[in-house]
């Protein structure tokens, strides 16, 4: 009788779950932000800021999915 009242408590609370996660993950999508940072790359070194000799194509893809940031400064490392 215990095992099957725990049984029955477990499965309601999967199900009560699943029903209810689809709405909270639409909720609380946030949108992924990649940040690349890379050594001695100039602005017009990447195809999707229009180098004509080196091709990028997963870079253009995230480029052209998304959003193109163009003005982002490192600081220069000192020793």
């Amino acid at each position: 009788m215990q095992k099957t009242l725990m049984a029955s408590l477990i499965g309601l609370a999967v199900c009560t779950g699943n029903a209810f996660s689809p709405a909270l993950a639409a909720e609380a999508k946030q949108p992924n932000l990649v940040i690349i940072m890379a050594d001695d790359l100039g602005y017009g070194d990447l195809a999707t800021y229009g180098h004509q000799i080196v091709k990028t194509p997963n870079i253009d893809r995230l480029a052209q999915e998304g959003v193109k940031f163009t003005d982002y400064y490192a600081p220069e490392g000192h020793e």
